[in-house]
């Protein structure tokens, strides 16, 4: 039997991706930058919004309220934030700043997150 192998991945942090999340009724959560920031810095962005009631997310959650809005860089199509607001909004975030963390932009996501199919498809159409 041949000797096993490992690769080494450099880990490092980025402080600008930090995930936020607020465990109340309902949860709220975010990750990178928000609209008033990048107004400020006079970056051209476009937002997306899906509400929860459009989603089967929401459907199977029981939860037809909650939101999840997604911000690309308006040139680039660059992901810069994920804000989510609803049940398990702290568990959504973490797929919008891992695609973030990855430099991913709005076409990344085309066959490539098939476990959550049910949840971002709307909010990429609005963007």
């Amino acid at each position: 039997m041949p000797p096993a192998t490992c690769s080494v991945v450099e880990a490092r942090s980025i402080p600008e991706l930090y995930a936020f999340g607020i465990y109340a009724i309902p949860e709220i959560a975010w990750a990178g930058s928000h609209e008033t920031l990048l107004t400020k810095q006079a970056i051209p962005y476009e937002t997306g919004v899906a509400r929860y009631k459009e989603i089967a997310r929401g459907q199977i959650l029981g939860d037809l309220n909650g939101m999840l809005k997604l911000i690309f860089h308006l040139d680039t199509r660059k992901l810069l934030g994920v804000w989510a607001l609803g049940t398990q909004a702290t568990e959504l975030v973490h797929i919008g700043q891992a695609v973030m963390g990855l430099g991913g932009r709005r076409t990344t996501r085309r066959g490539s997150d098939r476990a959550h199919r049910r949840v971002r498809p709307r909010a990429l159409r609005s963007a």
